[in-house]
């Protein structure tokens, strides 16, 4: 393929920043309705990003084949967690009109791609799916105490829900990248 198209093809979708931050924080539309809930319910999912973003890091790492070859496996041991999830009686049903567990797969393969790219030895690839996994578990508990102050307040109708929180959790986001630049 020619380099010029392949660039075109990377920065349109797994490089381009905003495209990958918005099915990461997909997820989170999935969100229970209280923040008590989603402090039992954010176990469950933590742990579901943990552990495949650790099982797909290794498997990907031990097959032999090229990018293709590592997004089928990141694909399947997602599709797995994403079974058990269901199995325990979570990600039912839909919203806005979309089967919830596709809002769970892009978080789920999305982590496993970012530390693979990493290239990180066995210990420090654990350590950073528990950071994954605790990251993940804070914005969980944390937006489904958002969510729930703004349906608390007393304002429009209009305001209320899921486009409040996206962009309370915008703001969110660019006041935690200002600390990368530190």
């Amino acid at each position: 393929m020619n380099e010029g198209v392949q660039i075109l093809l990377n920065y349109m979708l797994s490089e381009n920043v905003m495209l990958v931050s918005f099915f990461g924080v997909s997820f989170l539309l999935t969100v229970t309705d209280g923040a008590r809930a989603a402090m039992k319910e954010g176990l469950v999912f933590a742990t579901a990003v943990l552990v495949t973003s650790l099982a797909g890091t290794l498997l990907a790492s031990a097959l032999p084949g090229e990018e293709v070859v590592e997004m089928l496996t990141f694909l399947v041991v997602s599709l797995l967690a994403v079974g058990a999830i269901r199995a325990g009686g979570r990600l039912t049903g839909e919203r806005f009109g979309l089967p919830t567990p596709l809002f769970a797969l892009p978080l789920l393969v999305g982590s496993q791609a970012v530390l693979t790219d990493a290239n990180l030895e066995f210990s420090l690839a654990v350590a950073a799916s528990v950071g994954v996994g605790l990251g993940v578990y804070i914005v969980y508990v944390l937006s489904a105490s958002m969510l729930e102050q703004i349906r608390l307040t007393e304002t429009k109708s209009v305001v209320k829900g899921v486009p409040a929180l996206i962009f309370a959790l915008g703001i969110l986001g660019f006041a935690l990248m200002g600390f990368q630049l530190l």
